[in-house]
């Protein structure tokens, strides 16, 4: 029997798969505004921003998945933290960034036109707002690297 913790790990990538590949498509109330979404994004931009997400992610759970047996090997370890480093990395540029140290008023106008009607408990910046789904998404990257260390 696996440990807690690493039954978390793995809940939490797949909760990370299932969110970024289902967040645009299945209305969440004000989680989420699909319809902003689908207003605002071109075909290609749709396809973008399902499969840039997504295939870290897959990768990173099919990779755990597999090495269920050996998770203590440093490589192992090593590996999962470059893929979650690196999507951490990118979740740090698309929204908290911009939300500390501003962002083009370009970028700040399509935060608004995706987000404005979403959920968010913090206060805007630089005129963006995080919205709470994706501070949950973000804060489950942040458990998920700290997890591949601790089991």
């Amino acid at each position: 029997m696996k440990s807690p913790l690493w039954l978390l790990f793995v809940a939490l990538q797949i909760f990370h798969l299932l969110f970024v590949l289902l967040h645009d498509w299945l209305p969440l109330g004000h989680w989420n505004d699909v319809a902003a979404f689908h207003k605002s994004t071109t075909l290609p931009e749709k396809i973008l921003s399902l499969l840039i997400p997504s295939a870290p992610v897959a990768f990173g759970l099919t990779f755990t998945l597999l090495h269920t047996a050996t998770p203590h090997r440093v490589s192992f370890r090593r590996i999962l933290a470059a893929v979650y480093g690196f999507l951490f990395l990118g979740e740090l540029e698309a929204r908290w960034i911009p939300y500390a140290f501003g962002a083009s008023a370009e970028r700040v106008a399509r935060y608004r036109a995706l987000f404005s009607a979403t959920h968010s408990f913090l206060p805007a910046r630089h005129g963006i707002t995080p919205n709470s789904l994706h501070v949950a998404l973000h804060a489950s990257t942040l458990a998920t690297l700290i997890l591949i260390w601790a089991i």
